[in-house]
């Protein structure tokens, strides 16, 4: 939640100046995505959604792989909490190959 907040803190910062700025991050529900794409919409920026998913085999070869992987049983609670973004959220959404 610090790391979070932090972020939040500086997206203000570059939207109080105006500035257009990219927001990285996987945010697996719509309850997650809600705070900065709140954010860009009190500074009354237009907010765009760049999807981009990978096949499950792919998610959990390159968990495996990891110095520190996460455990299969949170990896598979993550995937059945997951929402797609949709178009309610944003004002452009596309989906990535």
């Amino acid at each position: 939640e610090p790391v979070n907040m932090a972020a939040l803190e500086r997206s203000g910062r570059q939207l109080r100046t105006g500035q257009d700025f990219l927001w990285n991050a996987t945010n697996l529900r719509q309850e997650m995505r809600q705070r900065p794409i709140g954010l860009a919409a009190d500074y009354s920026f237009r907010v765009r959604i760049v999807y981009r998913e990978a096949p499950q085999s792919r998610l959990f070869a390159q968990n495996r792989n990891r110095a520190t992987a996460v455990p299969e049983a949170v990896m598979h609670k993550y995937i059945d909490r997951w929402e797609m973004p949709s178009l309610v959220e944003c004002h452009e959404m596309t989906i990535a190959p």
